[in-house]
């Protein structure tokens, strides 16, 4: 069972891109955002594999504490669940068609973080739907927040990996990475649709152009 977290707060846009795609392989997918923030509301709320949670994000004067958020759903999930994969994944991530084929393929551990081998960035729909015009992301070897995967189960291991509070998102994913020894690429390449680390402190301006119809 793959159980997906996503924070999304003013990222509607490009989640009503990724979200039909994407739930073609999550089984549960716990959306957070904040209570302000209609457009995505409207847009999840009434998909049966979607929970919508609602937080705080600029609490104790945090610029945007998607370390908090991140915990929160986290600890959700281990109320619920005695054995699942857990996948945090940014709301600007296109998983790719093969990603169910690799992952039924791939044995997985626990106490392990798995992330892909490729990213590539896209700044305009129409590029990302002519695969043209892109960015090869250089920065894999980091194990960065967009797509932080790992395997849960209490008959094997209880460890209960949770996100830290944060004051934004620029170390929170960073400090997570590092409860992990052991770590693997699997063999996928993601699509990020916008422009790499304009957002931490959350999202301001329009970094991703839909130019084209919405596929």
């Amino acid at each position: 069972m793959l159980v997906c977290i996503t924070v999304s707060t003013n990222y509607s846009d490009i989640l009503q891109v990724i979200m039909s795609q994407n739930l073609k392989f999550i089984d549960k997918w716990f959306i957070i955002t904040s209570k302000s923030d209609k457009s995505t509301i409207n847009l999840i709320q009434n998909n049966k594999k979607i929970s919508v949670l609602f937080y705080d994000f600029q609490n104790n004067n945090n610029k945007f504490d998607k370390g908090g958020a991140i915990k929160m759903a986290q600890e959700n999930i281990y109320n619920l669940y005695s054995e699942c994969l857990i996948l945090l994944l940014d709301s600007d991530i296109y998983l790719p068609d093969n990603f169910i084929d690799v992952i039924k393929l791939t044995k997985f551990e626990v106490n392990r973080l798995y992330h892909p081998k490729k990213r590539l960035d896209f700044f305009k729909l129409s590029g990302f739907y002519g695969k043209k015009n892109y960015f090869d992301y250089p920065w894999m070897k980091d194990f960065q927040g967009f797509f932080q995967l790992y395997y849960y189960n209490t008959e094997i291991n209880n460890k209960k990996y949770v996100y830290q509070e944060s004051h934004n998102c620029s170390k929170c994913d960073l400090l997570f990475k590092n409860k992990f020894k052991k770590k693997n690429h699997i063999d996928i390449t993601v699509y990020h649709l916008g422009r790499n680390g304009v957002n931490w402190d959350g999202r301001k301006d329009i970094d991703f152009i839909i130019d084209t119809e919405i596929i």
